[in-house]
């Protein structure tokens, strides 16, 4: 017990002494900052597993994503019995177009999108005086929000009918992701691994 209540106590003040220190940070440490953590997603790769709600049904599986500057596409695949057989369950692409591959089908649906620049983090520095000030941005009808350390917590739409929620541990670790749509979870996904590298990203064919 004793050795548990130190453990508590050591972890509430490394998080009181990581408040103290972004609080002392100058707007220009904290544009530093920003753009550091901003380029994390200029290549990155996921790997972990999501709960999908599908329907009348719910999944669990594993994924990947992988995203650069100019696309991004996730995996959902499943392992079949005893992890024997892989293959894709879902997957989706995404640059100026939105391709997916829906469960149980062969054919890809290609959809347009209002707008592909969300790919981009970098494009949100060029207002990073106000993300600073208000610790949210709104660009091209879609709405970033940020913590405290400025790790992107949230994404949503101009309206909040489509969101993504983003959970950091106590380093600032990216741990969970979870999807909304009309305020209503349809995907959570838990982390395993997180990397950044040059991502070879093939589009759905």
């Amino acid at each position: 017990m004793k050795i548990l209540y130190q453990i508590l106590l050591l972890v509430f003040l490394l998080i009181i002494t990581s408040c103290s220190i972004l609080s002392q940070l100058s707007n220009e440490e904290k544009g530093l900052l920003l753009e550091k953590n901003l380029s994390e997603w200029d290549e990155i790769r996921l790997d972990g597993v999501i709960t999908l709600n599908f329907e009348q049904y719910t999944f669990r599986k594993n994924f990947v994503i992988k995203k650069n500057n100019l696309s991004a596409r996730i995996d959902v695949i499943d392992k079949g019995f005893w992890g024997l057989n892989l293959k894709p369950f879902f997957s989706a692409y995404i640059d100026s177009l939105l391709y997916l591959r829906l469960p149980n089908q062969t054919d890809i649906q290609i959809l347009e999108i209002n707008n592909s620049n969300f790919l981009n983090f970098n494009n949100l520095l060029k207002d990073k005086n106000r993300i600073i000030r208000n610790y949210e941005i709104e660009k091209d009808e879609i709405t970033y929000f940020f913590s405290k350390s400025f790790q992107v917590t949230q994404i949503s739409n101009s309206t909040k009918q489509f969101s993504i929620l983003l959970n950091y541990d106590q380093l600032d670790k990216l741990t969970e992701i979870n999807i909304e749509i009309k305020n209503k979870q349809v995907a959570h996904l838990e982390i395993d691994k997180l990397s950044h590298k040059n991502n070879k990203i093939k589009k759905l064919k």
